[in-house]
């Protein structure tokens, strides 16, 4: 597994990154990255909801 970062909770997590990421650097990506990573969770929670009504 990963080694530990020193994280106790949710808390000391939010007062280390604020922003909510750990050693990302948002220059790196653009508008048309993240639009592709929302289409990409939609398409899955679809398929994912599709599943589950079928097995109803």
């Amino acid at each position: 597994g990963p080694e530990f970062s020193g994280i106790h909770d949710a808390e000391d997590f939010r007062r280390r990154y604020p922003d909510g990421r750990i050693g990302g650097d948002p220059a790196l990506y653009s508008p048309d990255a993240g639009c592709q990573i929302l289409d990409a969770a939609v398409e899955d929670t679809v398929e994912a909801l599709e599943e589950l009504r079928a097995e109803e």
